[in-house]
């Protein structure tokens, strides 16, 4: 899961990097959408370990709703910001 975290951070500072050059960014992404891909599934696997039967539902419950919540976050950050990097570098960074 942390590989999965740090890669994605990574991803997202490349995508950031990368600009207007459009082959770096499709690379980028794609790794972005792999390392994406596989944090969800770890993430529940480990709450399934960690989390007892009768509080397993409210803990998915809560990790969904944090969910959305960053995505909420995240997508009202990029109003705030100059250019588009920025997000994806803030991101990255909290990412790593």
């Amino acid at each position: 899961l942390s590989l999965a975290c740090m890669e994605w951070g990574l991803s997202t500072i490349g995508i950031a990097y990368s600009g207007a050059n459009y082959v770096f960014q499709a690379l980028f992404r794609c790794v972005n959408g792999a390392a994406l891909a596989s944090i969800l599934p770890l993430s529940q696997t480990l709450l399934v370990e960690l989390v007892s039967f009768s509080m397993r539902g409210r803990a998915f419950g809560l990790m969904m709703v944090c969910e959305k919540i960053a995505g909420t976050l995240a997508a009202v950050s990029v109003v705030y910001f100059d250019r588009w990097q920025n997000p994806y570098y803030v991101l990255g960074i909290f990412s790593v």
